[in-house]
């Protein structure tokens, strides 16, 4: 597994951080027992960076970690965010006051125990919060010692610089996959030159790319792809044929459609690392394997062929 050091931080991380959405039922329920098999299988693959939040099954996902870490937690490094979620018609909320900031990270630091989370994200966009506030306190935590970096998840690079004038911003996470590249415009370009690295999520585009889905695909009501419009009517459609037209290029080169996607990702020089979610030890491993390929000039060229330009504007 590849490590390496994110820009302006002590913090060293695999290239592969294990993500722990789907640890919170987010995609289907998926048995505790297995969930700790997966991040027993993450660490022996050479994970060392694990990405969670609060919001991931009420705080089943840090519990997760803690209790299938042991000892070793603090060998790691933990990333997780203020609680944010998606209401029952599908939207993205969140809330990052000041007072829910200082009262969810000290909720996360109990459920990890831990004394202090090594980046702690600010989960997107809250409309009714100045981000002046959100980053101010983030800063308070930093000088308590609380958190030691501060991520921001954003798309948005008008967003992220109005979040810069108020404290440093160390890392950004946002979804970045073959299917979704609108970041390749603007905070991409802005990141590189700001010298902050990025950490991808979604590299599989919540399970588009993992070539198991079809135009027939169906999910359970509790799967947050229900209310995803990528996953719905004439745009699925498209998306679909993009996945076949992408695996059969896969297994032309020798390789699975995951691997490809992975790879994809990881050969971006502004790409530090990706989160994958996995609901099973075989899945994360998967991932770490994926994490090996290299492509060539020539096989970025022909995904770009199958993608078109359209993908730049599929949002998240």
């Amino acid at each position: 597994m590849q490590t390496l050091t994110l820009n302006k931080t002590d913090l060293t991380i695999s290239r592969i951080g294990l993500g722990g959405l789907p640890f919170g039922g987010h995609y289907g329920q998926v048995g505790r027992f297995e969930c700790v098999r997966t991040v027993h299988a993450a660490v022996e693959g050479g994970i060392t960076f694990f990405d969670t939040s609060p919001s991931y099954g009420g705080g089943i996902a840090e519990e997760i970690l803690v209790e299938a870490l042991g000892s070793e937690i603090d060998k790691v490094v933990i990333a997780t965010k203020i609680g944010a979620g998606i209401d029952s018609a599908g939207h993205f909320w969140s809330l990052n006051n000041r007072a829910n900031t200082l009262r969810q990270v000290e909720q996360s630091l109990m459920r990890l125990h831990r004394e202090q989370v090594d980046i702690y994200f600010i989960p997107g966009d809250d409309p009714t919060t100045p981000i002046g506030e959100t980053v101010t306190t983030m800063e308070e935590l930093r000088s308590r010692g609380r958190i030691r970096f501060i991520g921001y998840c954003t798309s948005n690079g008008d967003l992220l610089r109005e979040a810069m004038k108020h404290g440093r911003i160390d890392v950004v996470q946002a979804p970045y996959n073959m299917l979704c590249r609108q970041i390749e415009s603007q905070l991409l370009p802005f990141c590189r030159a700001a010298n902050i690295p990025i950490i991808a999520c979604e590299p599989l585009c919540r399970g588009l790319l993992t070539g198991k889905l079809h135009r027939n695909s169906s999910f359970d009501f509790d799967d947050m792809r229900v209310e995803d419009r990528r996953f719905r009517g004439e745009q699925f459609r498209r998306n679909i044929e993009s996945v076949n037209r992408l695996r059969t290029l896969a297994e032309q080169e020798g390789l699975s459609l995951v691997q490809l996607a992975i790879g994809w990702a990881l050969q971006n020089p502004a790409v530090s690392a990706v989160i994958c979610g996995a609901r099973s030890k075989l899945q994360i491993r998967q991932s770490i394997i994926a994490s090996a390929v290299a492509l060539t000039p020539e096989q970025v060229m022909a995904i770009d062929q199958i993608v078109g330009t359209d993908v730049l504007q599929q949002a998240e």
